[in-house]
């Protein structure tokens, strides 16, 4: 465990352990961080990486210029190769992120393709194919064996987007399921008048992540789950997938969507109705 001037290892991994759940509070942890530890710019980059994650893009952008110039200029740092490389890994995937946002796609094909290791393979798939149609450079045909996430990008098929749904997070899933009585097409219907919003987090580079409350929505290891999470295109309603997550991400500011429920619930026949209904009578 390191603990010096320019970084502590623990408080960091704290840090990045609350990231995926909370995200608002870890941008805070990091700004006191940074305060305590001001040469540490492997936190410096990360932070630039919250921001992003959070929407504030602005600031983001902000940063993420004046921490190039900081490293491009820092003799302590380049002594340090290991961190260095790390600072350098995450302000590549930063500045992916702010091409995509930025629509400048040329640039963003050119980035993935000049540092290919640094990206996730699915993500570089989806990047250059994506970057690639817009671009012109290939014509979308969808009766291509073309991954399902790029299919939905480029046409946003609702019935391709249920059957994903249903083979990935249906009833004979053990892990994480829907509901039988989930109306995932409802759903889809709502979500779709909600988004695109601001109240979304942006972790990787073409999809915003929306987190929804709908009790009872779903099952996670067989224990009940509140939440799922809608994945969507940037900046517009085409949905990707929708899964079921765990109860804590109730720290993430969801959408309650409750009211469907209760919409549901009041559709719901009554037991005199199923009985009239199963022997005809009125």
């Amino acid at each position: 465990m390191a603990y010096n001037n320019f970084f502590n290892e623990q408080q960091y991994d704290e840090i990045m352990q609350l990231l995926t759940k909370d995200p608002y509070t870890a941008k805070k942890e990091f700004e006191f961080y940074m305060s305590k530890y001001p040469m540490d710019y492997v936190a410096k980059a990360r932070y630039v990486s919250v921001l992003m994650r959070i929407g504030n893009f602005r600031d983001a952008i902000e940063e993420f210029n004046k921490l190039k110039a900081e490293v491009f200029e820092n003799e302590l740092l380049s002594q340090d190769t290991r961190r260095a490389e790390t600072v350098k890994k995450i302000l590549i995937i930063v500045e992916a992120q702010i091409l995509s946002i930025s629509k400048k796609y040329s640039e963003l094909l050119n980035l993935v393709t000049t540092y290919p290791d640094v990206f996730d393979k699915d993500d570089k798939i989806l990047i250059k194919l994506y970057c690639k149609a817009l671009l012109g450079r290939i014509r979308y045909d969808m009766n291509q064996d073309y991954p399902y996430k790029f299919k939905q990008y480029m046409d946003n098929d609702d019935n391709r987007l249920y059957e994903h749904v249903n083979r990935h997070y249906g009833k004979d899933n053990t892990e994480e399921c829907f509901c039988e009585d989930f109306d995932i097409k409802r759903v889809v219907e709502e979500v779709k008048t909600l988004i695109p919003s601001t109240k979304c987090l942006f972790p990787r580079f073409l999809e915003d992540v929306y987190h929804f409350r709908y009790d009872g929505c779903g099952l996670i290891n067989n224990t009940q789950t509140n939440y799922f999470i809608v994945k969507a295109l940037h900046g517009t309603n085409k949905i990707v997938t929708v899964k079921p997550v765990r109860n804590d991400d109730e720290k993430i500011g969801s959408i309650d969507l409750n009211y469907l429920r209760f919409e549901h619930d009041n559709n719901r026949p009554s037991q005199i109705e199923k009985f009239n209904k199963r022997y005809n009578l009125k």
